[in-house]
Parts: C-alpha cells; structure tokens; sequence
C-alpha cells in the first residue's frame, strides 16, 4: 500500500531535512495541518498555500490529505446556535479552499472539541450532525474535496460520532459523494470494532487511513521502548498491525495509508519517523 506520513510529526522548519529523509524512506506522500503553514487559513491567499505545494511537489512529494482542520479556533460548535455553525461552515469553506489549492483532495474531521454534543439526547445529537454535515457536504463538494469523517475516542475528549461505526452510519446516511471516513487504528482498537466486519460492510467509504497508536506515540515501540521520551506504559492498547494490514490490503488496497505520530517536546523526531514508516512498511 502507499505510505504517506503527517505533519504533526515534525516542525516545518524542518521541512527540508524531513523531505530528505522521506525521499530515501520511499515515502512520497504527506498528510498537512494547515495551521502549521498558514497563521490564518481564513484568510490565506492561493499564491501563498501554491508555493507550499508546489515546493513539496519539487521534492517528489505530494500532498494528499489535510487533519486538525480547526486547530486554533475559538468558540466553533456543530451543535451551537445558527450563528455558531454558520462561521464554523464558513471557516471550513476556507479549510476547504486551502485543501484545493494544496491538492489535498482528503479531509479528515476529527475536531473531537467542536462537536460537543454536551445537553442533547442521542436523537437530537444526530439529527442535528446529519444537517451540519449535509450542509458541509455541499461546501466540500464546491471545493472538489472529501470530508472525512473520524471516529474520536472518548479518550481524546470525544462524545460524539466516538468510533469508526458511528462514523460509518453517518457518511452512510449522508451518501454524498464528497464524504467518506477515515479508518484510523488507533480508534479502532480502543474500541475494540472488528476490522475485518468494517471493511466488510464499509469498504466503499473508506477514503483515507491512518496508521496510529493511543496518543500518537511512535509506531513499533514493542513493549514501550522508549526513542522520544514519552513516558512508558502509554502504549497500553497497542495496535496489532499484522491484523489492520491483511484487513486492508484485502478490502482497500488502494488507499493511502498515512502514518501519525506526534511530535514532542523532546522528541528525537528523524529517529521517531524512520522507525515508525519502517515499521509501518513492514505490515502494509
């Protein structure tokens, strides 16, 4: 399968250093927060999010999805008042332009504290989703881009739309042609869903995966060995890979599956992303 690997693993100052290493790694694509290039994606000109495009596409690299759509942001909610969801769909109208303008055809909406579904019934909590998303449907289909819906665990604050099923029934209520999910495995596993039984029912609406590990911890620390200092006993619910790559490889052979880990502090970033592309190389 191909690989690609998110931004969210390393400081774009070091862009040129990481193009390197994903050069002699085979990696050629890439999975951008656009909050890490833009200090205000609302009002970001194309010229601007071209030359960073065009600058990957020089390195043989393309990118190809988009995640922490609404980093930054201050007061935005699916399930606020008229007004609140409004600039919430105005501002992923302009996500959804940089997505273009990048070629980054695959957006992932994880976003777990913008969907705060805190005072509603289950009823009133999906029947209002299914209207936003309707809504942001058409917006991503303007722009030429997927949303794809994420499945957020608990764990990371999440109360609403907290697995990949959920994620699932929801793009599958929609059915709209510019919404998907990503399968993510970290989420997956956390919840303990079947792989196998979701791509057997889901297939078609997977559009994007990601390769994770509870708290994006680099990938393939057997027994919590430590490169990056993150502290041990946090990879408690390790992901069997072997597992998630023969289930998609059998069901979704041509997605791109992008590898996520985090960058901290004192992470020993190079060393972190080599391991954990390796090692992802190895199962997908």
């Amino acid at each position: 399968m191909r690989l690609g690997l998110t931004n969210l693993a390393w400081d774009p100052s070091r862009d040129e250093a990481v193009a390197g290493l994903l050069a002699r790694l085979g990696v050629d694509a890439i999975d951008v927060a656009p909050s890490k290039y833009f200090a205000d994606v609302a009002a970001v000109r194309e010229a601007e999010v071209r030359r960073v495009r065009d600058w990957w596409s020089d390195q043989g690299i393309e990118i190809t999805g988009m995640q922490s759509l609404l980093y930054g942001t201050q007061g935005l909610n699916m399930f606020g008042p008229p007004d609140v969801q409004q600039r919430m769909l105005a501002y992923l109208a302009a996500v959804c332009r940089v997505g273009a303008w990048l070629g980054a055809t695959r957006l992932v909406f994880g976003s777990p504290a913008n969907r705060n579904r805190a005072g509603l019934t289950d009823a009133e909590a999906w029947a209002r989703a299914l209207e936003f998303f309707g809504r942001l449907a058409e917006v991503a289909a303007a722009a030429g881009v997927t949303i794809c819906l994420e499945g957020v665990h608990p764990h990371y604050g999440a109360n609403f739309m907290t697995d990949t099923a959920s994620s699932l029934r929801m793009a599958r209520a929609l059915n709209h042609p510019s919404v998907g999910i990503v399968l993510d495995t970290a989420v997956v596993q956390l919840n303990g869903e079947d792989i196998e039984a979701l791509l057997a029912e889901g297939a078609a609406w997977v559009q994007h995966i990601h390769a994770s590990e509870k708290d994006l911890v680099p990938l393939g620390q057997a027994g919590g060995a430590v490169l990056s200092g993150v502290p041990q006993g946090s990879v408690a619910e390790a992901v069997d890979h072997a597992v998630m790559a023969a289930a998609m490889r059998r069901w979704v052979p041509d997605r791109v599956v992008c590898v996520e880990i985090l960058a901290r502090g004192n992470d020993l970033h190079f060393a972190n992303i080599e391991q954990s592309v390796v090692f992802t190389r190895q199962h997908y």
